[in-house]
């Protein structure tokens, strides 16, 4: 139960980054350090998924 407790919030911080097109297992070391900061920086940052971006028009390229 206490490994539950304390391995909790990283496995939260790691899906969560994961469903937002972040790594997870980087998200899931760093919410060692800060724990309760990276989920709430995690739900300020924007979707890096594929499917969530905003079409570009044509004569945009993109880098």
């Amino acid at each position: 139960m206490a490994i539950g407790l304390l391995i909790g919030q990283q496995l939260i911080a790691g899906v969560i980054a994961k469903n937002n097109g972040r790594s997870f297992k980087f998200w899931f070391w760093i919410s060692f350090i800060v724990p309760v900061i990276s989920i709430i920086i995690l739900m300020l940052l924007e979707d890096k998924r594929p499917d969530k971006l905003i079409p570009l028009a044509d004569h945009v390229k993109r880098d």
